[in-house]
């Protein structure tokens, strides 16, 4: 069955932003038509991720995707907050939450799970240097999940666009993580930093300076 998530990246007092997680038991319990849920209410809802700083803008320009990234045929939630200052100064952030984590709160509600623990997430993927805002994109895409690398399993790309590589200034770079490197994280808490290259399998770098790769929704996964 599918669930619902929703997001508002200006939630919280101080821009951390949230992101709401309604299971499909309890969107059932609504019958009929006029159903007014305001998220104001626990009850009305299972889990609310609450972004990890102020100013993070968890869920920024919809930088919300779900998919199965560790291989277990179970859709995973990832989420972007590109302002985060996780690394450095506006290096973004993004995380991961494995299905079977967010069932640990099996069918309650009003869960709010601050990102800035690290018993709430499964992996915190860090950008690379100050100002990449990483998973940022002004109209989303900034993250996408698919199989890649043909071995049947998803796969993250997460882009950074304002990245410096390769000396060339906001040329932008785009980030492939295998399910299979994914799926080494088992346990809770891992801050993986993209500045060292064990924690990615390729990196795409834009061609000139000033490219902004990956911004205004340039990733996209399918067989072409």
């Amino acid at each position: 069955m599918g669930d619902l998530v929703i997001y508002g990246s200006l939630g919280g007092s101080t821009d951390t932003g949230y992101v709401w997680v309604i299971f499909s038991t309890l969107v059932d319990d609504n019958t009929g038509t006029g159903n007014n849920k305001p998220l104001s209410t626990a009850g009305n809802y299972n889990i609310r991720y609450n972004g990890a700083a102020a100013s993070g803008y968890l869920s920024n320009a919809g930088n919300v995707v779900i998919g199965d990234v560790n291989g277990d045929s179970l859709g995973d939630l990832i989420m972007g907050a590109p302002n985060e200052d996780a690394g450095v100064a506006d290096s973004g952030s993004v995380y991961v939450v494995y299905s079977t984590l967010i069932d640990n709160v099996g069918t309650t509600t009003g869960n709010n799970l601050d990102l800035a623990i690290g018993g709430n997430y499964n992996i915190r993927y860090d950008g690379a240097a100050g100002s990449d805002f990483l998973s940022n994109n002004t109209t989303r895409g900034g993250l996408a999940v698919g199989d890649v690398n043909s071995d049947g399993l998803g796969d993250l790309v997460v882009g950074a666009y304002s990245a410096d590589n390769n000396s060339r200034a906001g040329s932008g770079s785009a980030y492939v993580m295998f399910s299979t490197l994914i799926d080494d994280n088992t346990t809770t808490g891992n801050n993986l930093g993209l500045a060292t290259s064990t924690n990615y399998n390729i990196r795409y770098d834009g061609q000139v300076a000033g490219d902004n790769l990956t911004t205004n929704r340039n990733i996209a996964i399918g067989d072409v």
